[in-house]
């Protein structure tokens, strides 16, 4: 119980927009972006791979739905983990 975040990363297709249309479900369900940093992928030119980080976790209810949608708008996905997010006094 308590405040959790996720960890992923995921390779998006090459094409206009693609980025936006993988993050989309998360900020349609209202879910918080801590961090989202992009690094290339070696010997592949123009494909990245993107390392994110979210306010949730992967087995809550709106979570889970947007984690699915992610994983249909995206080449690859992988959980990364989650962990208890430190709570700000």
């Amino acid at each position: 119980h308590g405040e959790w975040r996720t960890a992923l990363t995921f390779e998006t297709h090459h094409r206009p927009g693609a980025l936006h249309h993988a993050i989309e479900p998360l900020a349609r369900r209202g879910i918080d972006m801590v961090q989202l940093v992009s690094r290339p992928l070696p010997q592949s030119r123009w494909r990245y791979r993107f390392d994110v980080v979210f306010d949730g976790h992967p087995l809550d209810g709106e979570v889970r739905i947007a984690l699915g949608e992610l994983r249909g708008l995206t080449r690859a996905l992988r959980v990364l983990g989650c962990y208890p997010a430190e709570v700000a006094a």
